[in-house]
């Protein structure tokens, strides 16, 4: 239920959800790691975005680090930005 609503129509609820995933279960880690992923690429509102960047850092995967750091980088959002490098820290420490 709670992947369906990463797909959902609202931005409010694409937060939400990502916001709400135990990502400590590895079964829902592994379920949502993809689904975080397109929706980290596809996202526009900056609010449901950052809360993406911040379940992607929980997964804490090498292979999202271009990813969140291209995010750090070119998004003008400030809260994107702040996602992105709590995310990174998560991810790569030594990049933060």
């Amino acid at each position: 239920v709670v992947l369906a609503a990463l797909k959902d129509k609202y931005y409010q609820l694409r937060g939400a959800a990502a916001e709400g995933l135990k990502l400590d279960n590895k079964d829902v880690a592994k379920a949502a790691a993809p689904v975080l992923r397109k929706l980290a690429t596809t996202e526009k509102e900056p609010h449901a975005l950052a809360a993406v960047l911040n379940a992607l850092g929980q997964l804490k995967d090498k292979k999202d680090e271009k990813l969140v750091a291209n995010e750090l980088a070119t998004n003008p959002s400030l809260t994107v930005q702040g996602a992105a490098l709590r995310a990174l820290g998560g991810i790569n420490p030594s990049q933060a």
